[in-house]
């Protein structure tokens, strides 16, 4: 199993060393790095590495990098390591105090930096699944230990093992007397249909599994009990060792269920009296925080990272104006023809798989994905982060997805099937930014620069970058483009058009002018 490592350095030659270091070191390493602080969070919270090694100057050691990567559950665990000049005058306290694990000091030891890196996230690793452990262990004593409800140890096999004092008063019976009385028919998985179905979902599923039994106890009293089994594997083997039944009176509940038909005001009584329990606390306190996991989880995956927060902390975002920024729309020519020559489902499919391809093609851009409306695609470089190198990023994407649907086109036709064309529209302008309304909110941008991008596309080829001249006017001294001229556009008048055709040579590291050299992506890094 490889060690991920990410690596906060600016310096291209530091970088180098450090890479060649772990690389060459015989240990699975692989190493990413990021050189600017918003980048370096966002590929924490994206890739969650195994450690993150932070070469920056005493100034760029700030609080706010640190308290970015220590205040999301996605990054909190991952282990800091800070390389420091032997000379420098450190304050140690004030260091370990920021979250920063460990200290590298410069000249890197060649030995010393992967056996130190193999063991701090061996540790970490280890001690994370502890923590795991303990949790587990801690949950199970508290409810053995406090619950006045019934819990019950049950072997693979049917067999009781232990039982609580909330079993015994429960069922009237003592652990000796169930067992000799009702072990062989009521944890029975032949016989117990309830508890049989439990067991098995539980073995197959690995989850916790609740049912319901009715019973009869020793004074004639009929109940309906509740209960929960979870089961218990070994971690090694992963063969099931014991079930953990969790058992609650619910007869009350089971008798309201039936009013509740003739009696809908007596709902909120019986919610009352429900509510004043331990064990429905409790069960409602845990449902509530998994379901805030989970819409933090949904909010950070639909809108981008800086909005997602501020939703999160305040509950709304503002508006923002910002004054560059590239839109991209795509749209696939004869959609409507290749929806009746395609089945339903197989249209839906190939149109999935294609919107993959752009997101995974514009991500690595930085380029922002706004929506999908039909078979059109659109997205945008510059916000939520802002920055000046959108045109040439939005542009050499605009380049990569035609190349993308190019191939497949010919992969359809070689094997019989319709071919998807794509045309492609660039404009670069002002937008305005964010997120509106209460109810289905999404990040969306507004302006005439959207207008006009979606007007490239309609105005473009199949197979085609078609940008604006404004949008030429900023990527003009590295791709080869096309005049057009002026071009009569619906609501627009004429406006200037350009092909793009390729990187220029000397910037492009491939033939077809598609991927940026060397000397062309620090030219990008330097806007």
């Amino acid at each position: 199993m490889g060690y991920r490592i990410l690596l906060a350095e600016k310096s291209k030659e530091s970088q180098g060393e450090i890479k060649k270091i772990l690389e060459n070191s015989g240990l699975p390493f692989d190493v990413s790095t990021e050189g600017k602080p918003d980048a370096l969070i966002m590929n924490a919270y994206e890739n969650r590495p195994d450690a993150i090694i932070l070469n920056l100057t005493p100034a760029e050691r700030n609080f706010e990098l640190l308290q970015s990567l220590r205040s999301t559950r996605e990054t909190r665990a991952i282990p800091l390591l800070v390389i420091v000049d032997a000379s420098e005058k450190l304050n140690l306290e004030k260091i370990f105090e920021m979250g920063i694990i460990d200290l590298l000091f410069k000249p890197i030891d060649k030995i010393e930096l992967p056996i130190r890196l193999k063991s701090i996230v061996s540790k970490n690793n280890y001690f994370l699944k502890f923590l795991k452990q303990a949790e587990k262990v801690e949950q199970l004593a508290t409810i053995a230990s406090k619950s006045s409800n019934s819990v019950a140890i049950i072997s693979p096999d049917g067999k009781l093992e232990w039982v609580n004092n909330g079993f015994t008063e429960m069922y009237e019976y003592s652990f000796i007397e169930f067992k000799k009385k009702f072990e062989d028919s009521y944890f029975n998985p032949q016989v117990n249909t309830g508890f049989g179905k439990a067991l098995q979902r539980c073995v197959s599923d690995k989850v916790n599994v609740l049912y319901e039994n009715f019973w009869k106890s020793k004074s004639g009293d009929e109940k309906w009990i509740q209960t929960t089994l979870t089961p218990v594997f070994h971690e090694v083997t992963g063969q099931l060792i014991n079930l953990i039944a969790i058992e609650t009176d619910i007869t009350e509940l089971k008798k309201a269920e039936s009013r509740l038909e003739e009696q809908n005001n007596y709902l909120l009584k019986v919610t009352k009296h429900l509510e004043t329990t331990n064990e429905i606390l409790e069960k409602q306190r845990i449902e509530i925080e998994k379901e805030r996991q989970k819409a933090d989880e949904l909010l950070f995956n639909i809108f981008p990272y800086t909005v997602a927060k501020q939703l999160k902390t305040k509950g709304s975002t503002s508006l923002k104006t910002y004054k560059l920024v590239s839109v991209l729309f795509t749209d696939f020519k004869g959609f409507t023809k290749l929806s009746e020559q395609l089945p339903t489902e197989e249209l839906i499919k190939e149109l999935s798989n294609f919107f993959d391809a752009f997101d995974e093609i514009t991500g690595k851009r930085y380029i922002e994905k706004i929506k999908t409306i039909g078979d059109s695609y659109m997205c945008a470089g510059g916000l939520p982060l802002s920055n000046k190198s959108n045109p040439i990023d939005v542009v050499l994407a605009g380049l990569e997805i035609q190349d993308f649907v190019t191939k497949h086109r010919q992969h359809y036709i070689d094997n019989g099937k319709p071919a998807w064309d794509l045309r492609l529209g660039i404009h670069s302008g002002e937008v305005i930014a964010g997120v509106i309304g209460r109810k289905k909110i999404a990040y969306d941008i507004w302006g005439d620069t959207v207008n006009t991008a979606s007007r490239m596309e309609t105005a473009g080829e199949i197979g085609r970058v078609n940008i604006s001249g404004v949008t030429y006017q900023y990527i003009k001294d590295y791709f080869d483009c096309t005049y057009r001229g002026k071009i009569e556009v619906k609501y627009k008048g004429e406006l200037e058009m350009y092909y793009v055709n390729r990187i220029f040579t000397e910037f492009a590291e491939d033939d077809k002018g598609l991927i940026p050299n060397e000397k062309f992506r620090k030219i990008i890094a330097s806007y």
